[in-house]
């Protein structure tokens, strides 16, 4: 099934969790270790850039796709637990976006737009200002620590849901998986 029902998401919605997740964290480990590269580290950022860019519209069809389907309801929980849910899914899209966003002004600002095949892709508006690629850097790099632990949150508490609880709130996200 393509979309989502009450009990469990579409493969569509599967498809671009998925997406996203691996997409995040070949970004993280480039964005670390991308200095480590010797001779092709220029190409590897610029790489990076590109995938960020890419990354930042698959998660803007990524909530279109979530505004205009089902979501699966959760299984008794408790209010604050709830609250934490919310507010780490909210923060974890919000990230999303200001990932990419803080990168490509830092990018911009600093004179080294993403290119491809020979053409740049500045960030319209932004000028080049070593400050405020500083800044948007600073952002950059709170942003990503923001995203991993965040990330790791949800990461433990579908593994608390799935061996604890002993529910299906992991299981209908997996891949493969029909509830």
């Amino acid at each position: 099934m393509l979309r989502n029902t009450s009990l469990s998401y579409g493969s569509v919605a599967k498809f671009l969790h998925w997406l996203v997740f691996i997409l995040i964290l070949t970004l993280i480990l480039v964005g670390f270790f991308w200095q480590d590269t010797g001779d092709s580290k220029y190409t590897v950022i610029n790489i990076h850039k590109l995938i960020g860019l890419f990354t930042m519209l698959i998660v803007l069809v990524r909530i279109a796709w979530a505004i205009n389907n089902t979501k699966p309801g959760y299984p008794m929980m408790a209010r604050w637990e709830k609250i934490v849910l919310h507010a780490t899914h909210g923060l974890i899209y919000l990230l999303l976006l200001a990932m990419p966003i803080s990168g490509w002004v830092m990018a911009t600002a600093a004179g080294y737009s993403p290119r491809l095949l020979g053409l740049a892709f500045p960030m319209p508006g932004i000028p080049q200002d070593m400050a405020l690629a500083g800044l948007a850097n600073k952002a950059h790099f709170y942003f990503a620590w923001a995203l991993i632990a965040l990330v790791s949150l949800h990461i433990l508490a579908a593994l608390k849901h799935h061996f604890i609880n002993r529910d299906n709130v992991l299981k209908r996200m997996m891949p493969g998986q029909g509830i």
